[in-house]
């Protein structure tokens, strides 16, 4: 069954007639009582005025008709059909129409009927009109006509045509298709139970006040009341086809019965030509594509956090041109913006992310909050459209990394919604930085066919907006590659933008300078006791980018590495660092608990509210880069949303041979992130473990001194001031023993070895400064005996063992110490000493001995000889490092290499074995703390005499022998 087109002039076609007798037969043929319900027939025309399909691009058709015919069955006495009860009719891609183009009838007007008329008629103006409605009803077997009208929108639909047919008000409310590509849909809903069709045929006008459309138009015209309907309504384009040369596209339907209903059938046609054959649209090079584009940051001040107004912008008279084509749609966009516009990582602070399925609950009428999070909100839309009266507005938002389309790390997603119309549009695009520079591209792509005029995106702005602007001031280009619907070569736009000030509005800055400043210490500043120690150091905003640090603690900062697990190097090595590994680290860190120290802190970003990274933690490492030492700073990079990966810092940990103290050189720090400047502007790092780090037990003021380095090759000079206090609470008892060794060398001229052995508590106890021992008088210095001397220039090197001569070694020491697992122990050097007198000139003095201790650590402590107006011999170890030990032995070798000989007196030689009792060293020693300790301590002599053991082992000897001779 077909149905009846209206021709050019407005009459009804003879097929009227045949309908109504084809309806009639029908009815009389023997066929079931009931039949399903189904569409047996459906098809959509676009038409020019003579008749021949329209396949123009752009173009506005004189006529677009849609046909359907329903399955239906004869009964005794007529015929019947399930009716339609709900049916959504999706458009081809592209197709719109212009809401603005033709008046609207109000609701009430609709609603009523004019007096004196039937019940097809409503009080709705010719004006209002954009087609026509033709339908088969099954009783009485007749072809019924009426007017479709522009109604003012149902609430939740763009817009709402209406027809009275059979006394019943019919209303088709359009609008967009959530999703695909954003297709016009033509939605019946609870279609009335009355209206009772076999098929219906609805043709909308491309230009309604179309003076061809005068005999047709209206209620009056179409029931032959008159002859002439005229219209003034402005002469402007309903329909408009799409900008685009594509196809043959496809309408589709979906629709159930109220005899079913939820029981739904579809189907579609295809654009085709009047023989039926599939066409698509053609003449897409005589489409204008002109559209421009505006960019400008939320402020004119460089090196400031800064929000964005983005529009792109279409001048298309065609699109309200009755002859004219419509300009192209935009596809695609491709937008760059300038070298110096980057993320500004203060924006992660309190910002969520929307992933697809917060997306996919974005509906028109959504309340906010119930897709995307309202959290993860970084600006607004606004979008301005011919088609429509009112502006439209949306949000956007940040969507979730690698849960976007793009799989990417960074995207957006634009979500304009019109809960009044019924209008929710979303489009997603893609944001890449530049790895090196951070220059900031944007992709957009499959840009709905929605044609606007004016389409702006603003990017939030205050102290955690989104971007940053250039760092000096001048004139800054943004550009866009815009790719049209109808192919083609893209076009080309550029908006400039002015930076005019410097931040807070201040003067234009110049060459970048570098200040940063440091603040550390302990949190409990007392002597000797364990605190944590805390640095804190900070970057002015707009200085320089931070690139490293070096620290030199003070003497006595200490740190109890004894049962202090170490993150080895092959696992620090296999931390993955990439993009999306950061949250893996925080939930599993690699390296083991045991070796944990403390906590870094990263703040980022431009402006007064940069975002704090508190994922950093600080772990205990084993040698690196020919320190002893080192840590293992190990810092997921998860901002906000963000996941940039783990960021891993190696700082060596040198322990100076002199004094001990330490220094701490770190690794370069990043300074960008996956294409994100991270523009540091604080690092806080806190060593908290309990008990690991130790407070000097000096009380005299002290400094914490560095210097900081720069992505530009700058050094700068940092430090702080740093002092403990309740010295006086530290005890200090330590002792010493003195022993010499070899029976046959403690005679005058003969060179006894040495055994000396300091104790002390260890921690918690004032340090040894100095120590001072005036060995007795029978003791003296024989440089002579050595075999060989080490050169000053050698032994006051760090590493001497490397440069002295084998035979300059005198001795052995080893350290006991409750910060180190091991002791550590080494040779004692014999080296040429010098000094300057009073004119400045070197001159020799007696030899020092250089006590070189390796281990774990590696300290030189030096000890110097002199003598006194009585010629007795004087050791002086006047600088020992501040940091606890409990047993200190040294060993002097005697005999053929020994440096100490038994001199004789004045008046005779001596045998030290004679009065063992009598030999007594003065000892004198210092605390790092200020107090003092001076005793005698007699020196042990291997005398027979002197040794009640040595007796017992004589008396044992003399045992064994008689019992073998027995």
């Amino acid at each position: 069954m077909s149905f009846p087109r209206l021709d050019r002039s407005g009459k009804k076609a003879s097929v009227l007639a045949a309908v109504a007798a084809v309806v009639i037969a029908a009815s009389i043929a023997a066929a079931p009582a009931s039949a399903e319900f189904g569409f047996t027939s459906f098809d959509v025309t676009f038409t020019n005025a003579d008749g021949t399909p329209a396949t123009q691009a752009g173009s506005h058709p004189f006529a677009m008709t849609t046909s359907f015919e329903l399955k239906w069955a004869s009964e005794a006495g007529g015929s019947t059909v399930e009716g339609i009860k709900d049916a959504d009719f999706e458009q081809i891609l592209g197709l719109v129409g212009d809401t603005t183009a033709v008046p609207r009838c109000s609701t009430v007007a609709f609603a009523s009927s004019p007096p004196d008329f039937d019940t097809a008629a409503t009080n709705c103006g010719d004006d209002t009109v954009v087609g026509v409605l033709v339908a088969a009803a099954p009783r009485p077997f007749e072809t019924l006509s009426a007017p479709v009208h522009n109604l003012e929108p149902t609430p939740g639909a763009a817009a709402t045509l209406g027809f009275n047919i059979l006394g019943e008000r019919v209303t088709i409310d359009v609008g967009v298709k959530d999703g695909a590509g954003y297709n016009v849909v033509g939605s019946l809903r609870k279609t009335p139970q009355a209206v009772h069709v076999f098929g219906s045929s609805l043709t909308l006008w491309g230009n309604p006040a179309d003076p061809a459309h005068d005999s047709v138009r209206g209620y009056y015209c179409l029931n032959g009341l008159s002859s002439v309907c005229p219209s003034s309504a402005p002469n402007r384009p309903f329909l408009t086809l799409p900008r685009a040369c594509s196809g043959p596209l496809a309408t589709s339907y979906v629709a159930d019965s109220w005899a079913n209903p939820g029981v739904f059938v579809s189907g579609s046609v295809l654009t085709h030509d009047n023989s039926g054959n599939p066409t698509g649209f053609t003449g897409c090079d005589k489409l204008g594509f002109s559209p421009t584009i505006a960019s400008k940051p939320s402020t004119g001040a460089a090196r400031s956090p800064s929000g964005l107004d983005f529009s792109l912008d279409v001048v298309d008279e065609g699109l309200r041109s009755p002859t004219g084509l419509a300009q192209s749609d935009v596809k695609k966009t491709v937008v760059t913006l300038p070298e110096g516009v980057a993320v500004n990582p203060s924006v992660g602070s309190g910002l969520q992310a929307c992933s697809q399925a917060d997306l996919a609950r974005e509906k028109a009428a959504s309340l906010p909050g119930a897709g995307c999070p309202e959290a993860s909100k970084i600006g607004s839309v606004e979008v301005e459209t011919p088609l429509l009266a009112e502006p439209l507005s949306g949000s956007l938002y940040a969507a979730k990394q690698t849960d976007n389309p793009f799989n990417t790390l960074l995207a957006f997603y634009i979500v304009v919604k019109d809960p009044q119309k019924g209008i929710v549009v979303k489009q997603a695009a893609r944001v890449d930085p530049d790895p090196v520079t951070g220059r900031l591209t944007t992709t957009a792509d499959d840009i709905p066919q929605l044609p606007f005029s004016h389409f702006k995106l603003h990017f939030r702005q205050g102290a955690r907006a989104p971007l940053t602007t250039p760092p000096a001031c001048g004139s800054y280009d943004t550009t866009a590659q815009l790719t049209p619907w109808a192919g083609g070569a893209p076009v080309m736009a550029t908006s400039t933008f002015e930076i005019t000030s410097g931040a807070n509005g201040g003067p234009c800055p110049g060459a970048r300078g570098f200040t940063p400043s440091l603040s550390a210490g302990v949190t409990s500043p007392t002597a000797g006791a364990s605190s944590p120690f805390v640095l804190k150091l900070t970057r002015p905003d707009g200085d320089q980018a931070l690139t490293g640090l070096d620290v030199d603690l003070p003497r006595g900062v200490a740190a109890k590495l004894a049962g202090v697990a170490k993150c080895p190097d092959a696992t620090i090595a296999s931390i993955n660092t990439a993009v999306g590994t950061g949250q893996g680290q925080i939930d599993n860190p690699s390296c083991p608990a045991g070796s944990l120290l403390g906590s870094a802190t990263v703040g980022s970003g431009v402006g007064p509210a940069p975002f704090f990274l508190q994922t950093g933690k600080v772990y205990f490492a084993g040698p690196y880069k020919g320190a002893p030492f080192s840590l293992a700073v190990v810092t997921p990079a998860v901002a906000g949303p963000f996941d940039l990966g783990t960021v891993v810092v190696r700082a060596a940990l040198h322990v100076d041979r002199t004094d001990a103290h330490a220094t701490v050189k770190t690794d370069p720090f990043p300074t960008i992130l996956a294409g994100i400047p991270l523009q540091i502007q604080e690092i806080r790092t806190a060593i908290d473990r309990a008990g690991f780090m130790l407070n000097p037990t000096s009380c005299d003021p002290m400094q914490i001194t560095g210097q900081a380095r720069s992505d530009q090759g700058t050094t700068a000079a940092i430090g702080d001031s740093f002092k403990v206090g309740d010295c006086a609470a530290l005890p200090f008892t330590p002792k010493l023993s003195l022993a010499l060794t070899g029976k046959k060398q403690i005679r005058t001229g003969k060179h006894p070895g040495v055994k000396a052995t300091v104790s002390q508590k260890g921690i918690g106890a004032a340090a040894i400064e100095k120590t001072v021992v005036q060995l007795p008088k029978a003791l003296a210095l024989d440089p002579a005996n050595a075999q060989a001397l080490c050169e000053f220039s050698d032994g006051t090197k760090p590493d001497l063992e490397n440069h002295c001569p084998k035979g300059s070694i005198v001795g052995r020491a080893k350290v006991a110490t409750p910060i180190l697992d091991k002791p550590v122990a080494g040779n004692v050097y014999f080296v040429k000493n010098v000094r300057r007198n009073a004119r400045g000139n070197l001159i020799r003095t007696l030899p020092m001995l250089i006590v070189a201790l390796r281990g774990e650590i590696a300290v030189n402590v030096k000890g110097t000889s002199s003598t006194t107006k009585d010629g007795r011999l004087v050791n002086t170890f006047a600088a020992v490092p501040d940091a606890p030990f409990t047993k200190f032995n040294l060993n002097l070798k005697g005999g053929s290499n020994g440096i100490l000989t038994v001199t004789r007196t004045a008046r005779s030689r001596i045998n030290l074995c004679a009065a063992p009792t009598s030999h007594v060293a003065t000892v004198q020693m210092d605390a790092h703390n200020g107090k003092q300790r001076d005793f005698n301590t007699r020196v042990k002599t291997p005398c027979a005499t002197n040794s009640k053991k040595a007796a017992a082992k004589r008396k044992a000897a003399a045992k064994r022998k008689a019992a073998k001779r027995r």
